[in-house]
C-alpha cells in the first residue's frame, strides 16, 4: 500500500493520535540510532579488537553511508530504489 507524502501529512496533522504514534516511532528510531554506535564502538574498544580513534572514525564513515542503502530497503518507494530488482 502505498500514500503520497502530501495525503500522509494531512492525516498526520489532522488526527492527534496519529501525530502522537507518529512521533513516538520517529523518537524510537531516533534513539535508537543513538545507542547503535556506542555499542558498537565500545564492544571493538573493550574487546580490544580495535583502538577507540578507530572505531569512533569507522562507525562515523559506516553509519553516514549506509543511509541511501537502508532508506530503499526500508521504504521500497523511493525512485531508484527498486531498479536493481527484475520485474518480470
Amino acid at each position: 500500500m502505498t500514500i503520497p507524502l502530501r495525503d500522509f501529512l494531512s492525516q498526520v496533522f489532522s488526527n492527534p493520535l496519529l501525530a502522537v504514534t507518529v512521533a513516538l516511532t520517529l523518537g524510537v528510531i531516533l534513539v535508537n540510532g543513538w545507542t547503535d554506535a556506542p555499542n558498537a564502538i565500545a564492544t571493538c574498544v573493550s574487546t580490544r579488537a580495535m583502538r577507540a580513534p578507530t572505531a569512533i572514525i569507522m562507525a562515523a564513515v559506516f553509519n553516514f553511508l549506509q543511509l541511501p542503502w537502508r532508506s530503499c530497503d526500508d521504504v521500497h518507494q523511493f525512485p531508484g530504489c527498486n531498479d536493481h530488482l527484475q520485474h518480470g
